[in-house]
């Protein structure tokens, strides 16, 4: 992708939590706007970082813009959960 595309794309508001996908396969989640930074001719984003405000993060990875395939609104997680019988 091109860097102008993956800004367009993060800069949208309100802001829905992405999954980025790699042209390698891999896939990297934004939980937060604030943790994806745009830089010269990379992507960094922030790893371990638990809530909205929060500035502590566990890692980082960073990747240039064109190992990017695609990214989407990520998927909500499972859906009801199963009641057991009594």
């Amino acid at each position: 992708m091109r860097k102008a595309e993956v800004a367009d794309i993060l800069a949208r508001r309100p802001f829905v939590p992405l999954t980025v996908y790699l042209v390698d396969g891999s896939v990297v989640n934004v939980p937060f706007s604030h943790v994806s930074i745009l830089l010269d001719k990379t992507l960094l984003v922030m790893q371990g970082v638990k809530a909205e405000g929060s500035h502590r993060a566990t890692g980082k990875l960073e990747f240039p813009f064109e190992r990017i395939a695609r990214i989407e609104p990520r998927r909500a997680r499972g859906g009801q959960r199963i009641k057991k019988a009594s």
